[in-house]
């Protein structure tokens, strides 16, 4: 429609032919992959994909375009819980450019969620270059978050625009009906029985869009379209899939102590396009049933592919606990907020990301253990996109001197540096700061030419930060290297090991194609690279391991432990003269073959149990302490088991004997340790000692809130009986007074009929006297007023009398 030379947006309909196109151009772009990948001289070895050199369609520059979506009204609902939506808008820009390959994923933006709404205002922005002139058709769908199950949709917008140009006056907050044919039913149910009781509602909805040419666009050729900004990010957190995969992030709380929970962290960060054409990369057919998974071809390949779809959207989760956030531009703060959802130089982490043709940035922590490298393969992350810009890892590191050459000095990791981690908090100047970036992605295997294009788009988006990249084939060893001591710092300042680990390889890899292949089922003798296959180590073995291994540091500990305790014994033996007999044994020594043999017997093993706590809790060791004494007072138990001695016939009566043993215990541990050593020791046992109490008053609190519940639930159940039984008197109080005023209603009727006949009782028996004596009187005279009877009838035929008796 025309208004002033002017095109207005429409309403796109639909034309039934538009499926059968559809099926027509896939079929053509199989044809053309299968010529390309046949043909002959091209000299490429290895499988299929990887770097694409398909050029990019060239057209001539278009138009930036600013979408704004402010508002909507009456949605239905969805949650009928709360009779409301937590709804966001998924919104898809088409236009003519022709894009390289049909496989291309289309140019979308997803707002923030706004809860419990069903009058949600947005009022975000989406900025487009490179419109083409002959306008564009804007898809617009309005879901209602759902993290426990899929989103429902609640209805879709279509705006078609034929033609712009600088002097398109555009859309100024127009209001388009929300079409209701693909929504939610069970949503639009509960709209139409709200609707039923409530005027103010309706059943039919709007979203408000406006629509704004900013200018040509100048970032060369107009072969794509690609989002300029805003620069929104998002950060999705799974406290489930942290405790699985054994990750934890440090979390400050209300007393600005930092503690660490387990948590595993997804990010996402869009950045200013456009994406250099040239990063253009196909998945690689390493293994034959890859092309179905990608394509969804087979019915393998459909399960596998709606497999990693499943797990890219429970990684990549919209909930409540989302954090969003967007940047206009690119700037300081931006490159802060990137090295922020990377904790900065903490940690020593390694994180999987993938670069999107539209320039998001998607990356999680990887490493060794067996949940978090499940969890960060390139595929999940691109949720099984056939084509993406670029694939790998990278990790940060923290400059001692900032002003000089990354490679010229000491960073942090492997070194440990003053001013930041571990001893203190990370400054916040990005220029402290270095991000190393590679290639390393077995699923896209991106072409390491390229590496340098990334670069710079990484410093387009990341002021300040200092970038370097490494190519994972020729700086083979470098890379190894440098995320060995990742890792190493990882263990030094992460805690303690995970469950589940890859294996005992020195080297991971993010390939995915030894992990495929075990999803797939198959079984492959040799690996690739010499490395072993990886495995997953059985836990009760390496328990066995540790307890049966020990540590060479804590063994030479206790030698020196027995030899001392050893000299003491025999000190106090000359000193007393006598060998004592009733004498508490002191589980760090192993010279107890004085002692009187008794054979163990249940009740002694009970009594040794007894005793074993109490000399624990007597010593006052700290937890470590604790264990370390209770498994050598088990292995000593066991010894005296096989001499046939037992402690348990040793008492402690003598109270002075067991405190002056005590404290000469407690001096040999103060030689044994140092005062720093004892300070945390102490302080350790004081954490534990306060977290028993804070249990403690958890439980009391607990109990409480129970107690309460209790109560109030009694009250109500008391409260509900004595209304039921109001309720039950109130009725019977109503039945017999029903019962009353009809009892009333019948005497009043027998006496008004009564009366109507005017007649008392006595003229009424009065009356059927003379009535009996007329009947006799006629009954004499043979007379009657109604005739003559039968019997007079008979004597008049037959001439005889009748031997009826007359009369009464």
């Amino acid at each position: 429609m025309e208004n002033g030379g002017t095109p207005q947006p429409t309403a796109a309909k639909d034309h039934h032919s538009d499926a059968l196109a559809t099926k027509f151009v896939d079929k053509t772009g199989q044809l053309q992959e299968k010529a390309a990948a046949k043909k002959p001289g091209d000299g490429h070895k290895g499988p299929a994909g990887g770097f694409d050199s398909t050029p990019l369609p060239q057209k001539p520059s278009g138009y930036t375009v600013k979408f704004t979506f402010h508002r909507a009204t009456n949605l239905p609902m969805a949650d009928v819980n709360s009779l409301s939506s937590d709804p966001y808008v998924l919104a898809q820009l088409n236009t003519s450019l022709l894009s390289r390959h049909k496989q291309d994923p289309c140019l979308r933006f997803r707002s923030k969620t706004i809860r419990r709404n069903t009058e949600p205002e947005w009022n975000v922005d989406w900025i487009v270059a490179n419109v083409p002139a002959d306008g564009f058709k804007l898809k617009v769908r309005v879901y209602d978050e759902d993290p426990a199950d899929h989103d429902d949709r609640l209805g879709d917008v279509h705006v078609t625009v034929n033609s712009i140009n600088e002097s398109w006056p555009g859309i100024q907050e127009q209001a388009f009906d929300i079409k209701k044919r693909k929504g939610s039913k069970r949503a639009y149910l509960v709209r139409g029985c709200a609707a039923m009781f409530s005027k103010g509602l309706h059943m039919s909805g709007d979203l408000i869009v406006s629509a704004q040419v900013l200018g040509r666009s100048d970032f060369g050729g107009g072969g794509k379209a690609f989002t300029v900004g805003p620069c929104n990010w998002s950060q999705h957190l799974s406290p489930l899939i942290g405790r699985l995969a054994g990750t934890k992030d440090p979390e400050k709380g209300n007393d600005q102590k930092t503690t660490e929970k387990y948590n595993f962290q997804a990010n996402q960060f869009q950045f200013s396009g456009p994406v250099p054409s040239e990063l253009y990369h196909r998945y690689v057919e390493f293994k034959p049933f890859v092309a179905g998974m990608f394509t969804s071809h087979s019915l393998r390949g459909r399960v596998l592919n709606r497999t990693l779809h499943h797990q890219h959207s429970r990684i990549y989760n919209y909930d409540r606990t989302t954090v969003y956030g967007s940047f206009p531009s690119p700037s300081k703060q931006m490159t802060s907020q990137f090295l922020d959802l990377v904790h900065w130089d903490q940690g020593g982490r390694i994180y999987t990301y993938i670069l999107t043709l539209d320039g998001q940035l998607r990356f999680t922590e990887t490493g060794k253990e067996f949940g978090i490298d499940m969890l960060s393969k390139h595929t999940m992350h691109s949720d099984v996109s056939i084509y993406i810009a670029f694939s790998g890892e990278f990790f940060i590191r923290r400059l001692s001197k900032p002003w000089k050459d990354p490679d010229e000095q000491e960073t942090h990791p492997p070194t440990e540096i003053g001013g930041g981690p571990p001893t203190e908090g990370p400054p916040k100047d990005p220029s402290h700061y270095q991000l190393t970036i590679d290639n390393d992605s077995g699923t896209y295997r991106p072409n390491p030419e390229l590496l340098a294009l990334l670069k710079e788009f990484f410093h387009r988006n990341l002021p300040g930060l200092k970038i370097s990249t490494l190519d994972c084939t020729k700086d083979e060893e470098k890379m190894g290297k440098l995320k060995g001591e990742q890792r190493e710092r990882k263990k030094h300042e992460g805690g303690g090991p995970a469950a589940f680990v890859q294996g005992d390889s020195g080297s991971i890899s993010s390939s995915d194609e030894e992990d495929l292949a075990a999803t797939e089922g198959e079984v492959t003798g040799k690996n690739s690279g010499g490395q072993k296959g990886t495995s997953v180590e059985e836990p009760k073995n390496k328990i066995k391991g540790w307890v049966k291994g020990g540590n060479a540091q804590r063994e030479a500990r206790e030698e020196d432990d027995d030899i001392a305790a050893a000299r003491d014994k025999e000190e106090m033996e000359k000193q007393e003269g006598v060998q004592p007999q009733h004498e508490a044994v002191n589980p760090l020594s192993e010279e107890t073959d004085r002692v009187e043999k008794d054979p163990i017997s249940p009740v002694s093993q009970g009594k040794d149990k007894r005793w074993s706590k109490r000399l624990s809790r007597e010593l006052g060791k700290p937890k470590e302490w604790k264990r370390q004494s209770d498994s050598l007072a088990q292995e000593e138990l066991m010894r005296l088991a096989s001499k046939g001695d037992s402690p348990s016939q040793y008492n402690f009566g003598d109270e002075e004997r067991e405190r002056a043993k005590d404290e000469k215990i407690r001096a040999q541990e103060r030689q044994m340790y140092s005062p720093e050593q004892q300070e945390l020791f102490q302080a350790q046992e004081q954490e534990i000692i306060r977290s028993q109490d804070a249990n403690r008053v958890r439980q009391e609190e607990q109990k409480r809130t129970e107690a309460q519940q209790e109560e109030r639930l009694r009250a109500h159940e008391q409260e509900r009986a004595r209304k039921s039984q109001e309720e039950e008197q109130a009725r019977q109080s109503a039945e017999l007074k029903r019962r009353q005023q009809a009892g009333n209603k019948d005497k009043r009727w027998s006496k008004r009929l009564s009366g109507g006949l005017q007649k008392p009782m006595e003229w009424k028996r009065q009356s059927d006297a003379l009535a009996q004596d007329e009947l006799m009187r006629l009954a004499s005279k043979k007379d009657t007023i109604y005739g003559p009877t039968h019997e007079e009838e008979h004597e008049k035929e037959t001439g005889e009398a009748s031997t009826f008796p007359v009369g009464p």
